[in-house]
């Protein structure tokens, strides 16, 4: 099986969280993309806010979980030491990479910073890629997360894959949603019945935003990435917007 957008919300829908230590079942996964490692992280990471906490059976495939253990994914979704440092022990370094899922803070400049980390694995990598839109998509993802969410931190990774011609780029944090965000102002109550489909793609709209003016933001990522012909997919509580090579489907 694979953690991807695809079957993550199954996957983790299928945890067991009656049991006083649930099961996170890992044996059996084949592949891992970030934005899979991203969102299992946030699961593990909001059920530990609320007491919550998780038994996990290791992958049997060694490159799946020598990928966890580069990423350092038990480091930041708050295992014991002891289970930390045996993973740290099979860690190696790829080129490919950050080695490290990156926790990222509300601080000046954090949005450039951020994409300048892209722009230098992309040039180390010889990626052949449009450079500054990837970089302008990043940023811009970035600037959203430090704009509207209430959480003061949120994570990020990205994973070139030179077989596939492929860069996954994934970001992730346990804030209050597209939703709540946009329901705070009362030009945007009418959405508050609405299904997040259905506000997720307002929130893509020009000008839509929580700000006095602007607005802008997601409808550039949008256009861009169509512009690209690209894949994104913006997930909010039960809803998403997904982009696929120009065509824009939402669903839930």
């Amino acid at each position: 099986m694979k953690l991807s957008w695809q079957t993550i919300d199954r996957y983790c829908g299928q945890i067991d969280l009656t049991q006083l230590k649930p099961v996170i079942d890992l044996s059996e996964i084949s592949f891992v993309e970030p934005f899979g490692l991203i969102y299992l992280g946030l699961f593990i990471r909001y059920y530990n806010a609320a007491g919550k906490f998780f038994n996990v059976k290791l992958p049997k495939d060694a490159k799946v979980r020598a990928y966890l253990a580069r990423q350092q994914f038990y480091k930041h979704f708050d295992f014991n030491r002891d289970f930390v440092e045996q993973e740290s022990a099979i860690r190696s370094i790829s080129s490919t990479c950050w080695n490290d899922m990156k926790e990222i803070e509300k601080v000046d400049y954090l949005a450039e910073d951020i994409a300048d980390e892209v722009k230098d694995l992309l040039i180390d990598n010889h990626v052949n890629a449009p450079v500054s839109e990837i970089c302008e998509i990043t940023a811009e993802l970035v600037a959203n997360f430090v704009e509207h969410s209430n959480q003061q931190r949120a994570v990020i990774t990205i994973q070139w894959f030179p077989n596939m011609n492929w860069l996954s780029l994934a970001i992730g944090d346990c804030g209050i949603g597209v939703k709540s965000s946009l329901c705070s102002m009362a030009k945007y109550a009418f959405l508050e019945n609405e299904p997040d489909r259905k506000v997720i793609f307002e929130a893509f709209r020009p000008g839509v935003t929580r700000k006095q003016e602007g607005g802008t933001g997601l409808t550039s990522i949008r256009q861009n990435v169509i512009d690209l012909r690209g894949k994104m997919v913006f997930c909010s509580n039960s809803g998403y917007l997904r982009i696929c090579r120009g065509n824009v489907n939402m669903s839930c």
